[in-house]
């Protein structure tokens, strides 16, 4: 069984200390769900879930990760798991914070994506309805990454085990270089 934390309005949450060996699951039904400078640390599963916007600090999930927002998802601080890693946002996917777990790693916004450094030993899939910015980014599988209506930057070197897709409606960069064992395809207009 998981702890459950259920908010109906905006409120902050402090802390939530650690889950042993359960998972946590935190959802706001209205409003923002923030979880202000508390850093989760859980032995299983985090899923977190907002009517409006979510903010966390970082953490460490020894599990999956679901973070799913109606509006925008604020990360700030490394954000770490041993397992999968699933960002669904309305709104933004920003904050700067870094992002690195051992299997697949999934994000998708309705606007932008502004992230610091990932690391996936899984693929990366990010998809974004405006501008895409992106840290270092090293994956064991493939690297798929699309902005519908804006650009793609990458600010550090782009390393991966598998194949390269990066299509963006205006430009596409990456400043630092660009290592792939498959296949590279990077289109810009």
């Amino acid at each position: 069984a998981e702890d459950f934390f259920e908010h109906q309005h905006d409120r902050e949450v402090r802390s939530l200390g650690r889950a042993g060996e359960k998972g946590r699951q935190i959802a706001a039904r209205q409003g923002r769900l923030p979880t202000g400078k508390a850093v989760i640390t859980t032995g299983g599963n985090l899923k977190a879930t907002s009517g409006g916007g979510l903010a966390l600090s970082g953490g460490l999930v020894n599990g999956d990760t679901t973070l799913t927002a109606q509006g925008g998802v604020t990360l700030t601080g490394n954000l770490l798991g041993l397992g999968a890693a699933t960002v669904n946002a309305g709104g933004a996917i920003a904050g700067g914070g870094a992002l690195s777990f051992a299997k697949d790693t999934s994000l998708q916004a309705g606007s932008g994506i502004t992230l610091g450094g990932i690391e996936t030993a899984g693929k990366l899939t990010a998809t974004a309805g405006s501008d895409i910015a992106l840290g270092a980014t090293t994956a064991v599988g493939d690297v798929k990454v699309q902005s519908t209506s804006g650009s793609a930057t990458f600010g550090g070197q782009v390393a991966t085990g598998g194949n390269l897709n990066v299509l963006a409606a205006q430009n596409v960069s990456a400043t630092s270089g660009v290592s792939a064992v498959g296949n590279v395809s990077m289109t810009g207009t």
